[in-house]
This record gives C-alpha cells, structure tokens and sequence, in this order.
C-alpha cells in the first residue's frame, strides 16, 4: 500500500496501460508498449534515504535498457532539500509538486462566453486532443518527431482506457473549436485529474477553470464519494487556477528525473 496520495492517484491513472510490481522497497511501473515515457517506466522508493547512486543503481537493475531514470519516493512530506542535494549535482531535474484535492463542491468559477464543456467522443474530438498537446510541447522545446509520436501513443491509451471505462476525457470548445481539454481517470476512491491544457491564445480567460468545475460535476455523478485530486508545481500558474475552484494542497511530492543516463 502506497502511503502518499499522489502516487496511490498515479496508479490510476496509468490504470490499464502499465504495469505495477510490488516489492518491499520500491513500486516499479512498467508501461511495456511505451519505454520513453518517463513517468509510466520509473521506480517509487518507499524509503527516504535519497542516496543517489544506490537508487541510481537500483533504477537501472529495474530497466536495464531504459535511457533516462525517474524516481519517486513514496513519502507524503519529503525532505526537497536533501534529495534535491543528492541529485542534481548529478545532472537530474528535481521536481516538487503540490498535491490538491477537493472536498465538496467546486467553486463556481465565472462563466466564459460561448464556452461549453463536454466529453471527448469522436475522433476528430482525439485528432483536437493531440493537437493540443503537441502544441504545449512545442512550447516546451520538444518540436521534434520522436516527442509527436510519443504524444500519439500518450492519446491513444488514453482512448483505450476511457473505452474501458476508467474515466474521461473533456473537452472545451467556443465556436465549435476545441480549445482546451483535460481528463479524469478514476478507481481506488479517486479521481484524478490528467493533462489540463488550453490553447496558448486563449489563457487568462478563465477556461481552464470551468474545465476543472465541470469534470469535478461529471465525476460526483458518475463515482459519487470519489476524491478529486490533482498535482501541480509548487507556486505554479495552474495550482493558483485549481485553489480558485476550491482545491486545497494536502501533500508535496518529490520526484527526479534524467532524460538521457
């Protein structure tokens, strides 16, 4: 039994495309089919040593091909300072994140023009997903083919997981234009939110907010009791958008990551 709400949330979110092995120091998700996805191929250390090579070394015995390492630890308040010592000298990406939950019923927040929200269920509704999230990508810096393809692999199972009924994908449109979208997968008590983006032109206007709001009301309908819980980064922009709906930080995770050992 994992110990930290986000990482419990992860699982189901990854519900249907990876696989979880047990051990009695670590979880190690597998996502066969998808070897580059960092998070979907990584190890979650029950333990709070943070010493670098020995996890280093225990990621690497766990995916002996894998050309990035990502570790969790399973730690509802874990020490970012130590960790953030121990690996980033070393080159690693030291990740904080607020984990949020909602008890009740969301705030309202203010109603944009013209939007409506409803679920992704088409695929011209799937091609708009992508369409998305490639952009956000490029807005990272991934512009590249490699990161397009994962992405159309990232959408895909989600396809496959909302057929299996583990949750849903919404979509956000004015004008017939899909212009943000976000999912909701859900199992163990949760509801955890994925992915919430919106079209680079259209931030600020409020749409992501009545995005959240209107999954949060499709998930109390559907698994009635199901604790809505979403992770973003400390002091970030979304974490300020998810407060003003009424979600509340209860945990910080912590997790490194290295795209290429």
């Amino acid at each position: 039994m994992l110990q930290s709400l986000a990482l419990r949330s992860e699982l189901v979110a990854l519900g249907g495309l990876c696989v979880v092995e047990d051990h009695a120091d670590r979880v190690v998700l597998r996502t066969p089919d998808q070897p580059t996805y960092f998070a979907g191929n990584s190890i979650m250390m029950r333990t709070p040593h943070a010493d670098a090579a020995r996890d280093i070394a225990q990621f690497r015995a766990d995916f002996p091909q894998a050309g990035h390492v990502t570790i969790t630890w399973d730690l509802p308040q874990v020490d970012f300072a130590r960790i953030s010592a121990a690996f980033a000298p070393l080159g690693f990406w030291v990740d904080r994140s607020d984990v949020l939950t909602l008890r009740g019923a969301p705030v309202a927040p203010p109603p944009v023009a013209g939007l409506t929200c409803r679920t992704v269920d088409s695929a011209a509704d799937w091609a708009d997903v992508l369409s998305i999230e490639v952009a956000v990508g490029i807005e990272d810096g991934h512009a590249d083919a490699p990161h397009r393809n994962y992405l159309a692999a990232r959408v895909a199972g989600r396809q496959r997981q909302v057929q299996q009924g583990r949750g849903a994908w919404f979509g956000a449109f004015l004008d017939g234009q899909m212009v943000g979208c976000l999912g909701l997968l859900h199992g163990d008590g949760l509801a955890r939110y994925q992915n919430v983006n919106t079209r680079a032109a259209l931030r600020g206007r409020g749409i992501a907010a009545v995005l959240v709001a209107h999954a949060a009301a499709w998930a109390e309908a559907v698994v009635p009791g199901a604790l809505p819980v979403m992770i973003a980064e400390t002091d970030g922009a979304p974490g300020r958008i998810y407060r003003r709906v009424g979600f509340d930080r209860v945990e910080t995770i912590v997790g490194v990551m290295l795209p290429g050992y």
